[in-house]
């Protein structure tokens, strides 16, 4: 799809001791803060998935909506050892949510808000006036099966390996700003992304004990220090999570951050963050 340029550049924040990196292109952090849960909306980041589908690696795609402006969200979690469905389709057909959906739930209902994202999108010349048709799961011919797949990146999630994927995935394909934070151990930071037309944010667990997994929540901010959160999801030692939204040309560009909780003594994970100015 076609991108845009976002209306303003506002400050990355980075919460808690945070120690991260960029590739000279992302703006410096400007201050660093633990987040005010009280500023957290008290809506529930179920009341935002219109669509999940399950995948044969284990892995689970989910559809947000709530946007003010009608765009849809994708969130996928998936076996690191496997392949991300979501950003094939992307990457190989540039497919909007709903040509996704189709691709993958050819008989299912389909949620009005995935035509209505389509239709912004069409709207802004990102997107066919009618949804296209694309191959089926089966058709898409990319490893699924976590015992023999080859993921991108390598095998298990490492440092360098998430990072190299998370570059080849996003950096390759049109953005331009970076964030990269390796070997993360603090509970309840947050990575703040500044206004931006397409951003993605990326983690996986490089470490941990028992229970293995820790909490991630995806927030935007729909009003004035009123942070509402529209996924949130656990990731343990051998899944990784990524979460894309593209605001369509014109639509309404709101800060995000991504959050992560429930870290336990000797846990370890990597955050990755893009987007487009």
């Amino acid at each position: 799809m076609s991108k845009h340029l976002f209306a303003s550049l506002s400050a990355l924040v980075l919460a808690t001791s945070i120690s991260g990196c960029d590739d000279g292109t992302a703006a410096n952090a400007e201050s660093i803060e633990v987040p005010d849960d009280s500023a957290v909306s008290e809506l529930d980041a179920g009341d935002f998935v219109i669509a999940r589908v399950s995948l044969p690696n284990g892995g689970i795609i989910k559809f947000l909506g709530g946007s003010p402006d009608g765009a849809v969200a994708l969130s996928e979690k998936y076996p690191n050892d496997s392949s991300a469905v979501a950003h094939a389709y992307s990457e190989r057909f540039d497919a909007t949510p709903l040509e996704i959906f189709m691709a993958l739930e050819p008989d299912a209902e389909i949620p009005e808000a995935l035509f209505e994202d389509h239709a912004l999108k069409a709207a802004g010349g990102e997107a066919e006036a009618e949804p296209r048709l694309l191959p089926g799961l089966d058709d898409l011919k990319i490893p699924l099966d976590p015992m023999f797949a080859i993921w991108n990146g390598g095998g298990a999630c490492t440092d360098s390996t998430f990072h190299t994927m998370f570059q080849d995935r996003y950096m390759a394909n049109g953005f331009s700003n970076h964030l990269h934070y390796p070997n993360q151990t603090v509970n309840n930071t947050t990575l703040t992304l500044p206004l931006a037309a397409d951003r993605a944010f990326g983690i996986c667990q490089t470490g941990g004990v028992s229970p293995f997994s820790v909490s991630v929540d995806v927030e935007k901010e729909t009003s004035t220090g009123v942070w509402t959160p529209i996924d949130s999801d656990t990731v343990g030692l051998g899944f990784s999570l990524f979460f894309r939204e593209e605001t369509p040309v014109g639509g309404l560009n709101l800060p995000y951050r991504m959050r992560v909780r429930n870290v336990d003594a000797g846990d370890a994970y990597r955050l990755e963050a893009g987007w487009l100015p």
